[in-house]
C-alpha cells in the first residue's frame, strides 16, 4: 500500500467479507481485494477520500434489528460500508457457547468503532480548515 505523503493509516482491520478489507487513513477510506491462492496479493478497488463524506452514522434495523454502518455523502448519497465479523467469528457462539446476542454486540461494536474513526478523522479536517 502506498501512501500519500503526510497520510497515516487509523484503521486497517474493517473486514467485508471473504478476501476483503477496508483501510482508513487520515485523507481516506479505502477498499482492498486480496487475490490469488497460493501467492497472494491485495489490490485497491476503490477508494472514497473523506473530503467527500460528510458523516458516519450506524443506521438501526436490518435483520434481528442489528445496525448498519452507513456513509452520508456530500451530495446527497447513503453507502452502506458493510462491515462483517472476522472469517472465523460468526461461528464462534455455538463454539463457545455464546449467545447471538453476544455476536450481535461484537459486531455493533466493530461498526462503532468505524463511524466514531470516521467521524473523528472528519472533524479534525474540519478544525485544519478553520485554522
Amino acid at each position: 500500500m502506498k501512501l500519500r505523503g503526510g497520510e497515516q493509516v487509523v484503521l486497517d482491520d474493517g473486514y467485508l467479507g471473504f478476501r476483503r478489507k477496508l483501510i482508513l487513513t487520515n485523507y481516506r477510506l479505502m477498499f482492498w481485494k486480496k487475490y490469488g491462492f497460493f501467492r497472494t496479493s491485495w489490490v485497491q478497488e476503490e477508494e472514497i477520500p473523506l473530503a467527500e463524506i460528510e458523516e458516519a452514522y450506524a443506521e438501526p434495523g436490518g435483520a434481528f434489528g442489528w445496525s448498519t454502518a452507513m456513509l452520508k455523502m456530500k451530495n446527497g448519497e447513503s453507502i452502506e460500508l458493510g462491515l462483517k465479523l472476522p472469517d472465523s467469528e460468526p461461528f464462534m457462539p455455538d463454539l463457545e457457547g455464546e449467545s447471538l446476542s453476544s455476536m450481535h454486540q461484537r459486531l455493533k461494536a466493530i461498526k462503532d468503532r468505524w463511524v466514531d474513526a470516521i467521524n473523528s478523522q472528519l472533524m479534525a479536517k474540519a478544525e485544519d480548515r478553520t485554522q
